[in-house]
């Protein structure tokens, strides 16, 4: 994990587009997410990362970020959690 924090400070000093897409739609916040990355995660957010991005499946950030609270795939309770989150990005 350290070692990815160091390749993302180093392409985003770089100026890198945080907001690159892949084929199937995920950026790197959304995988940053995904893997509950939170340093990463604020690295990008910082750098610009549009947190409405949504992947292929729909998924935003907020969504992959809070699937372990997500039951029977509601997102609206993860909106929810991540509200406190975010404000402390």
């Amino acid at each position: 994990p350290h070692q990815s924090l160091t390749v993302v400070k180093a392409l985003l000093k770089a100026k890198a587009d945080p907001n690159i897409a892949s084929e199937v739609k995920d950026t790197a916040l959304t995988l940053a997410a995904e893997r509950h990355s939170v340093a990463i995660m604020s690295e990008l957010l910082a750098a610009g990362a549009d947190v409405n991005a949504a992947n292929a499946a729909a998924d935003t950030a907020m969504h992959l970020a809070c699937s372990p609270l997500q039951g029977a795939g509601n997102k609206q309770n993860c909106k929810e959690a991540w509200q406190p989150q975010a404000a402390s990005v």
